[in-house]
């Protein structure tokens, strides 16, 4: 029997096809359903929004085993949906046919997310010295707080400890195609930056730098030309 009060949805099913074994309140509840009875009974199918995404999750986990942090769209009884997460492991008592899944609900977590992705990408809001710098060394933009923080910025440009080593920040996202952004610690008047070069369509990049240890870490976001 699995336990009732995890605050996360956890069902069993069958590895082939994902038809239901068992599972808890949580997950019924999640999904909209007052009972088990009251929920559909046959196939995981039931509670994607896509099922498509539900062949991907049952394909990937077959062939991996596990799964960690598979996000889907999950549709609620009254039709409604909500961003989950996935997670799989192999059931211990069948591990070769059957699954545990365990559901969260992650739909407050990616909306606060998307809130603090768009702070980042208004460098004017950004509470964090943002600069925006092309491959040629040549500074496209400066927010408010880089003049507070270094009132010689514009005066030393890629000079400032700011901005040490620069160079070899774009030249790492230019050798990886596949790597978005470039992470390293700089120091100016005995105070430490975690700064961080990101590409998006083009190259040039702002670069953040939190104080730390105040800030968990660095963001960004750079601005296609």
């Amino acid at each position: 029997m699995l336990v009732e009060n995890l605050p996360v949805g956890v069902a069993i099913v069958t590895r082939n096809d994902g038809s239901i074994i068992e599972r808890n309140k949580t997950i019924m509840e999640m999904l909209g359903y007052r009972s088990r009875e009251d929920a559909p009974a046959d196939s995981l199918k039931e509670t994607f929004y896509d099922s498509k995404d539900m062949e991907a999750f049952m394909a990937f986990s077959r062939a991996n085993r596990s799964v960690k942090g598979f996000e889907v769209q999950s549709k609620r009884k009254d039709g409604s949906v909500f961003l989950a997460s996935l997670t799989a492991v192999p059931d211990p008592g069948d591990p070769e046919n059957r699954l545990i899944i365990v559901t969260q609900d992650i739909t407050e977590r990616k909306t606060a997310e998307e809130k603090l992705a768009h702070i980042a990408s208004i460098p004017q809001l950004n509470p964090n010295p943002v600069v925006e710098i092309n491959p040629n060394g040549e500074i496209n933009y400066a927010n408010v707080m880089v003049e507070k923080l270094f009132p010689d910025f514009m005066q030393a440009k890629t000079s400032h400890p700011f901005l040490s080593g620069w160079e070899k920040i774009i030249e790492e996202l230019d050798i990886d195609e596949t790597n978005r952004s470039s992470v390293k610690s700089t120091s100016t008047g005995g105070t430490t930056f975690s700064t961080s070069g990101i590409r998006r369509q083009s190259k040039a990049c702002f670069f953040t730098a939190p104080i730390l240890p105040t800030a968990k870490k660095p963001n960004g976001s750079c601005q296609a030309k």
